[in-house]
């Protein structure tokens, strides 16, 4: 086994054990896989350890060396040809402006990765990309667009497990929250901390399990102010 192999498979068991929210040492085994990567001067190797650099630093919220990483990624990976490794980079770049709040720069990456995915055939991540629209819808008030957006995407998700089907549940949330259709919202609360989905950092978990167990012993008051905290707290992390 190559060196660099081994690499990667290290960097996929942390993946399991962080469970996509990424500590500093994470950081720094992506960085060996890269580094490894770049001694073997293949350039589709190393646009996808690029990439993995690049996506640890995002959800170690890193943003903007995650942004210099990606980008980096996405040239090598056009260069090469691989386009595999392109919808990875655009979808998580995607990501990258949705949590900093950037509706122009998201916009224009979400509708690269709804080609891009759908040319080569990947709906996991077609699927990430209509979460990311609903995101938009929401940004813009059109409830209905957001609503439906997001359902589409969570319909292609119940073929293929993938730990970020929260894009599009926050989405949810927020329009049931809104909308006073409690147990709607608190079902997607449920869905949002599900033990198969990237671990919600800081005080979204906390605040998420607060409104699951304010409905559960039937106090719909407690409830319905945890899911608007819940709510302005996603604003200000990015996640809505």
């Amino acid at each position: 086994m190559r060196y660099c192999d081994y690499l990667f498979g290290l960097a996929a068991l942390v993946v399991r054990k962080e469970h996509y929210t990424f500590s500093m040492d994470s950081v720094a085994a992506f960085q060996a896989g890269l580094d490894a990567a770049l001694e073997t001067e293949d350039l589709a190797r190393i646009a996808y350890a690029q990439f993995g650099l690049g996506f640890c630093l995002l959800w170690a919220g890193v943003p903007d060396r995650a942004e210099a990483s990606l980008f980096l990624s996405l040239n090598q990976a056009e260069e090469a040809g691989v386009a595999f490794t392109q919808v990875l980079v655009l979808t998580y770049l995607s990501c990258l402006y949705r949590m900093l709040g950037d509706v122009v720069k998201a916009r224009r990456f979400i509708e690269r990765s709804l080609v891009a995915s759908e040319q080569v055939d990947m709906p996991t991540y077609h699927a990430a990309a209509y979460a990311n629209l609903a995101w938009l819808a929401w940004r813009a008030g059109q409830l209905h667009e957001a609503k439906t957006e997001a359902e589409q995407a969570l319909a292609t998700w119940e073929e293929y497990p993938y730990p970020f089907r929260w894009l599009a549940m926050w989405v949810l949330l927020a329009i049931h929250t809104k909308r006073e259709e409690l147990a709607e919202a608190v079902e997607s609360a449920q869905s949002i901390l599900h033990p198969s989905q990237r671990r919600q950092p800081g005080d979204l978990s906390v605040v998420l399990t607060t409104a699951v167990r304010a409905w559960q012993a039937g106090a719909s008051d407690a409830a319905r102010v945890a899911l608007h905290q819940a709510v302005e707290l996603a604003q200000m992390e990015g996640y809505l």
